[in-house]
């Protein structure tokens, strides 16, 4: 947990567990006791955001029902285990803003009184990052591709011809930038 301006940043590692639990797996997972330590370490300022690899529960939700629609051979990427403890504690403390990665896309779910913010990658298909701007009216997020149109669509046709998951994450990436702003 680190301030800055104001805003209490907080850093969970959902991609290894001290055990080793998560050694042959790309899911993720926050144990009951990372939940308690950070109940125990959280204020209840409204200005928290939380950083973390995996995804929300409501994320997965989009992607299932995207594959059931349009790609029923797609797999669904490796999920966050275990996190009712961790859903609760997002609740309890009316957490606004939790930024995610690991589905390489952009994309943006609702749970409750939480926004999760997915953010692309620089390596794959849309290739870009995001800056955030946070003030006193709120927060604005910035789409950043770090592609031209050309290499954009080099990237396009090389996630998107690899497999059916990558073909189906692929669309949705296609889908979510057509919708923009998120």
């Amino acid at each position: 947990i680190t301030e800055i301006g104001g805003l209490e940043i907080i850093g969970l590692n959902t991609a290894s567990m001290s055990d080793g639990s998560l050694r042959d797996t790309h899911d993720g997972q926050l144990s009951p006791e990372q939940v308690k330590n950070l109940t125990d370490l959280v204020s209840t300022e409204d200005n928290q955001i939380i950083l973390m690899h995996h995804n929300l529960p409501p994320m997965y939700d989009i992607l299932r029902n995207h594959r059931d629609s349009f790609y029923p051979d797609m797999d669904l990427p490796p999920v966050m285990r275990d996190s009712p403890e961790f859903v609760e504690f997002l609740s309890e403390y009316e957490v606004p803003l939790v930024v995610t990665g690991h589905l390489h896309m952009i994309a943006t779910s609702q749970m409750e009184n939480t926004r999760e913010i997915t953010c692309p990658s620089t390596g794959t298909f849309p290739r870009a990052y995001l800056l955030f701007e946070f003030d006193s009216d709120g927060t604005v997020v910035k789409y950043v591709p770090v592609d031209d149109v050309s290499s954009m669509g080099e990237a396009h046709h090389s996630r998107g011809t690899q497999n059916a998951t990558s073909k189906g994450i692929t669309a949705i990436s296609s889908t979510r930038l057509a919708s923009m702003p998120l």
